[in-house]
This record gives C-alpha cells, sequence and structure tokens, in this order.
C-alpha cells in the first residue's frame, strides 16, 4: 500500500511537469524540454503503463504541435505500446492522430492502415459522421500520388455525407474532389 501511494504520488507530479512543458511549449522551449526529461524520470519510476502512456501520448502532442513529426511519431509508437491492452474506444485518439501524423510524413501506407482501422470502428458505431471524414481523410492521403484511389475514397465519402446535411462536411468532400480532378488533368 505504500509503493502504491507512492506510485500515484509520482504519477500525479509526473503529470503536473508535462503539463507545465505542454504550456512552456510555445513560449520557452528550453525549460519546456527540461521539464519533460523531469517528467519521464518520474513517469520511469511508477512502473505504471497507464504513466508511460500519458506521458508519451502527451509528448507527441507537444511534438507535433510544434511540427516536429518524426519525434511526434516516436512518441506516439511508445504511447501505442503502452496502450495495447486498452480497448480501440480508448485509443481512438492516438490511433487517429497517428494516421493524420504517418499521412503528413508522406508514409501513406502506415497512414491508411490506421484509417481503416478507425472506419471500421466507426462502422460498428454507426458513426455516419466519422465514416465519412475518416474516408475523405484516406482520399487525400491519395491525392498528389494515385488520383483513382484519391477519388474512389471521396465517392464513398460523398455517399455517406449527402444524408448527413453537413454543409461543413460536405465543403470539405466537393473541395478536395474538385483538388483532385484539377490534379488529374
Amino acid at each position: 500500500s505504500a509503493f502504491f501511494a507512492q506510485s500515484l504520488h509520482e504519477c500525479s507530479q509526473a503529470w503536473i511537469v508535462i503539463i507545465i512543458a505542454s504550456q512552456l511549449a510555445d513560449d520557452d522551449w528550453k525549460t519546456a524540454l527540461y521539464s519533460m526529461n523531469v517528467a519521464e524520470k518520474i513517469s520511469h519510476k511508477t512502473y505504471s503503463d497507464k504513466a508511460m502512456y500519458a506521458f508519451h501520448l502527451n509528448l507527441c502532442r507537444i511534438y507535433y504541435y510544434k511540427d516536429a513529426l518524426d519525434i511526434a511519431l516516436e512518441h506516439f509508437v511508445k504511447a501505442r505500446e503502452f496502450s495495447q491492452n486498452q480497448p480501440l474506444e480508448d485509443r481512438y485518439g492516438l490511433e487517429n492522430i497517428l494516421a493524420v501524423t504517418y499521412a503528413r510524413t508522406d508514409n501513406k501506407e502506415k497512414a491508411i492502415e490506421y484509417f481503416r482501422r478507425l472506419y471500421k470502428y466507426e462502422k460498428t458505431k454507426d458513426n455516419q459522421y466519422k465514416m465519412a471524414s475518416i474516408l475523405n481523410n484516406m482520399g487525400r492521403v491519395w491525392t498528389d500520388k494515385n488520383s483513382d484511389s484519391s477519388l474512389f475514397y471521396f465517392d464513398k465519402s460523398l455517399k455517406i455525407a449527402k444524408d448527413l446535411h453537413n454543409p461543413d462536411l460536405n465543403l470539405f468532400i466537393y473541395t478536395n474532389l474538385g483538388s483532385t480532378y484539377f490534379l488529374k488533368e
């Protein structure tokens, strides 16, 4: 019980330090880096997968927003390792950011792999809006490399979106369709 209390205390400390690091990331990067190192040392002391998951997830968010995508991906992958036993519902945000980051770093196969996982999950929930959004993102992955694949995903997305009456989603899909047709010619 003393170990549990100590571990809980260390988890709280790590959480506080990583929040400080995220708040400093824009204005004082040197202190933010120092805080991230402190948070990592504290997180390792907890021997907790949840603490390590939270640490790496928050670090990847910091690096993602700093547009350091290669470092963000390293921490996304580490966070994913610590979240393997969690249901997809709990990992959803992480998997979505992984898909987008892989797409932004031109790793199309990995991006599509994660988007497909997310699509399958949303299909089980019958979340039409997210299904259409994911298909739209899958189309964007292929826009500059394979216009036929891109158009395939946009068309599937549009078929779902037509019944949703969501002007913002339709705007994204039609904009992407237009860009793809323009690039195709």
